[in-house]
């Protein structure tokens, strides 16, 4: 039905972070696009994948088939052969280029920060943070090598897709572009999230109690800043660590960021590490935790601090502006590399006495539905069609 946010759009997008697990781009791509689909019949998506397209429907969001998802391993198994990613990525902008001609779209939206290649069609970037501009040593050569390329994207770009204030506040200052052309829209919290539910099975499947243990959601790689939340924890009184275990949720980066500290916490079980968990697990451990800590150095925004607000956690995260934004003020904040400060914050959590449901009240901000992020994003394919 055609309403004030209608719009009739082909959006062509890269389908590569839709094909591993949904973390990140991934969940934020298939969960703008979704609710776009939803609210606007008008707007249809084709995505480009390891060499070719494939129309996108809803139930492709939430089910990979098993065919590009086989396609997505294939280009994790290439990442760790000398030379290939660079090849790779020769190969299917090239693919790109050339397939451009048969496809009938409008312009790219770069959820991966830009297209695969240079082209004539127009183009949006996402563009989530610029830790590679920031804080290169926090990520793999190949990645910033990759990215170098976002220089030439941005400049050329009609509109500048980004996820907090902070972000957008950073693009201005690193490229230099307009503040009216850079549009936040910043990623919603899933309803799961609001959801109670009985958390005893997933807490008998990891071995944790109700209330007597420590949670971290992130990564593990250097710029989430894991390992000075596990030096700061590592440094607490044996009885803390007794009382309650670390349990780090998230799945591996590319480099270790675990600290030798760590290895003694890991044998006497106090250090859990979890790995990746399903979102009604994560529901489960976020609502059944002493505390959620969120020590990373640099992001765009902060989604577990908002997801861990809704379950009604209590939130400890490092002092940095987009995590003030995600959490809107109901946070303990600490200085992103103070072990003491870090320690202070674990042994003050494990003292309080309320009950962690009665923290917080358990609700989403207007600001973070999928709902939100869809009008924000259709407000943006208009201005790029009339352009």
């Amino acid at each position: 039905m055609m309403g004030d946010g209608y719009c009739s759009a082909r959006v062509a997008v890269d389908i590569r972070p839709l094909l591993a697990a949904r973390t990140g781009v991934g969940k934020y791509q298939a969960s703008v696009m979704r609710a776009v689909m939803q609210m606007n019949s008008g707007v249809h998506y084709t995505g480009f994948g390891a060499y070719d397209w494939t129309p996108i429907t809803t139930d492709q969001l939430d089910v990979s088939s098993q065919k590009e998802a086989g396609a997505g391993r294939a280009e994790t198994l290439l990442r760790k052969v000398p030379f290939a990613p660079s090849a790779f990525h020769a190969l299917r902008s090239a693919a790109y280029r050339l397939s451009l001609v048969r496809r009938h779209v409008d312009f790219f939206h770069a959820f991966l920060y830009r297209p695969p290649a240079f082209s004539g069609l127009p183009f949006l970037p996402v563009v989530y943070d610029l830790s590679h501009k920031r804080l290169p040593q926090y990520h793999p050569v190949e990645r910033i090598r990759w990215m170098s390329k976002l220089d030439r994207y941005i400049h050329d770009a009609f509109l500048v897709h980004t996820i907090s204030e902070f972000s957008a506040g950073e693009i201005v200052d690193v490229y230099g572009v307009k503040r009216e052309n850079i549009i936040v829209a910043p990623p919603g919290v899933d309803a799961v999230f609001l959801q109670t539910a009985d958390p005893r099975g997933t807490l008998d499947k990891f071995g944790l109690e109700k209330d007597k243990f420590f949670l971290c959601v992130g990564t593990l790689e250097p710029r989430k800043n894991i390992a000075t939340l596990v030096r700061a924890y590592a440094n607490a009184p044996t009885t803390l660590q007794q009382r309650f275990p670390l349990a780090l949720v998230g799945m591996k980066g590319w480099s270790e960021s675990i600290p030798s500290e760590g290895e003694r916490l890991i044998q006497s079980g106090a250090l859990r590490i979890i790995g990746y968990v399903t979102d009604h697990e994560l529901r489960d451990l976020y609502a059944s935790a002493r505390a959620m800590a969120y020590p990373s150095i640099y992001e765009g925004f902060g989604m577990p601090i908002a997801e861990a607000r809704a379950a009604g956690a209590r939130v400890i995260a490092s002092d940095i502006p987009p995590h003030r934004e995600a959490s809107g003020g109901s946070a303990v904040f600490v200085e992103p590399m103070d072990v003491d400060a870090w320690r202070a914050a674990l042994l003050a959590a494990s003292d309080f006495d309320d009950p962690v449901e009665a923290l917080l009240a358990r609700q989403i901000p207007g600001s973070l539905t999928w709902r939100h992020a869809a009008a924000q994003t259709l407000e943006m394919y208009r201005r790029i069609q009339l352009a």
